[in-house]
């Protein structure tokens, strides 16, 4: 079967508009940056086996660009955005499930408390 689109690019021009490559980046989970998606399409950057299955979800199916070539010091810099990013996005996720964790523990206590015909201590 002849895949719909011939490149990355093409793809994302269609699928995500005046979105772009920030409109992928967004979609992908842990997300990346806009440059990590241009890299990808340049072939500059190896599209992890992850984000793969995840684009071709996302409904890609053409060829993916050919990884190859010297790595320059724009190459650093993308993959140390790249990192920030994903700390980033990891440190947001922790949190969430922190203060999740909290409300739960203090569910639990406050049970706990009215079975024992006790008030729980108040939380800092």
């Amino acid at each position: 079967m002849t895949p719909q689109f011939s490149d990355l690019g093409e793809w994302i021009r269609v699928r995500f508009g005046e979105a772009g490559q920030g409109g992928l980046a967004a979609k992908l989970k842990p997300p990346v940056s806009k440059n990590a998606v241009s890299m990808w399409k340049t072939g500059k950057n190896r599209i992890s086996a992850a984000y793969e299955k995840q684009i071709r979800a996302l409904g890609y199916d053409g060829p993916l660009p050919e990884v190859g070539g010297d790595v320059t010091k724009a190459d650093i810099e993308s993959l140390q955005e790249e990192i920030r990013t994903q700390a980033a996005w990891v440190r947001e996720e922790l949190r969430k499930e922190n203060t999740a964790l909290a409300a739960d523990l203090q569910e639990v206590l406050k049970q706990l408390a009215e079975l024992r015909g006790t008030q729980p201590a108040e939380s800092p």
